[in-house]
């Protein structure tokens, strides 16, 4: 019998991690992919914010460091291309 993940899968490792673990600051994939490329749309007025795992926090995207690449990333990773 196959075993199947309910959760989340780490691509380095396979590990299954529950979704509600995913970008809460935590590692739980050996690799760290469940804290890399988080965003949310945050608040009343969904502010759209990015997690930085290197600074344990979440960023507006319009905010005074904000790049082009950054952009594109969060765009990718809410299925934009």
């Amino acid at each position: 019998m196959e075993d199947r993940c309910s959760g989340l899968e780490c691509g380095s490792s396979g590990t299954c991690v529950s979704p509600s673990l995913w970008c809460d600051g935590i590692l739980h994939c050996p690799g760290g992919e469940d804290e890399n490329r988080c965003v949310r749309l945050y608040g009343p007025n969904f502010i759209l914010q990015v997690y930085s795992a290197q600074r344990k926090s979440w960023h507006p995207v319009c905010q005074d460091d904000w790049s082009e690449s950054y952009g594109r990333v969060a765009c990718q990773d809410m299925g934009y291309r």
